[in-house]
C-alpha cells in the first residue's frame, strides 16, 4: 500500500474504528502550482463503506484544514468515477475544470470554500 498510494511530499492518516484500521487520508499540505491544499486519497475498505466513515473522516480532515488557516480545499477525480463524483459532491466539492492525468486519463478539478 505504502508504494502505491503514499509519497514524500505528501501526510497521511489512517483511519480507525475501535481497534480496526478501516481506511486512509493522504494529502499535500500545499500544491506549488496553485498554493491550495490538495486531497489525493480517501479510501476505505470495501468492508466498512456505506456505514458514514468516510465523510467522517472527511470531516475532521476538513476541521484541520481550517484550523490551519486555508480557505479551500482541492481534488481531483477520474472522469469516470460516477460514485467519487457524487460522494465529494454531497460534501460541498464543485467541479471547476477537467486537467489531463496520466495515461492517456483525465480528471475532473473540484474545490470547496471553507467557512470559517
Amino acid at each position: 500500500m505504502k508504494e502505491e498510494f503514499l509519497n514524500p511530499a505528501t501526510y497521511s492518516y489512517f483511519i480507525k474504528a475501535d481497534q480496526d484500521y478501516i481506511g486512509l487520508i493522504d494529502y499535500l499540505p500545499e500544491n506549488p502550482k496553485d498554493h491550495y491544499p490538495w486531497l489525493g486519497l480517501l479510501m476505505i475498505h470495501e468492508q466498512w463503506k456505506g456505514k458514514g466513515f468516510g465523510k467522517r473522516a472527511y470531516h475532521l480532515f476538513e476541521q484541520s484544514i481550517k484550523n490551519s488557516g486555508k480557505q479551500a480545499i482541492r481534488l481531483g477525480v477520474l472522469t469516470n468515477n460516477r460514485d467519487a463524483k457524487i460522494f465529494w459532491e454531497s460534501l460541498g466539492f464543485i467541479y471547476y475544470e477537467t486537467k489531463p492525468f496520466k495515461d492517456g486519463r483525465e480528471v475532473d478539478c473540484y474545490e470547496k470554500k471553507l467557512k470559517n
